[in-house]
């Protein structure tokens, strides 16, 4: 895997976070690899470990700098790291809301729109955005 793929695979992966939390809000949300993946991997698939791997260091990052709020609880024996009730803090929540691209749609709205697309280009460009504002 190239530094572009991983880079790639952390935007979509933040962009997922972000889609599912605006999607439960104003509820929380428990948060692990189904949220920052598109399936939950198996145990016999050859990338698991690495699913988790980059599942928890996703999430701990944004716990860690103040993103996401919640009870995080770290790396299990069954997978990684998962955030407890999670929800976007108030800093997080503000850059959902500020506009697209001139558009009178919120990057809120760009995020929502690329996932419940599945196009992975469109992800990665939302992704891009999103993580360039953070």
């Amino acid at each position: 895997m190239n530094d572009l793929d991983i880079l790639s695979n952390l935007d979509i992966q933040v962009l997922r976070v972000f889609a599912a939390l605006l999607h439960a809000q104003p509820r929380t949300v428990d948060l692990g690899v189904e949220q920052t993946h598109r399936i939950k991997p198996s145990r016999v698939d050859p990338n698991f470990d690495d699913a988790f791997k980059k599942s928890s260091a996703t999430l701990t990052c944004l716990y860690q700098h103040g993103l996401i709020s919640g009870k995080l609880q770290g790396p299990r024996n069954e997978g990684g790291a998962v955030i407890l009730g999670g929800h976007l803090t108030t800093r997080a929540y503000a850059v959902t809301l500020r506009r697209y691209r001139g558009t009178p749609h919120t990057l809120g709205d760009a995020i929502r729109a690329s996932v419940a697309s599945g196009n992975e280009g469109d992800m990665f460009e939302v992704g891009r955005m999103l993580v360039d504002a953070l």
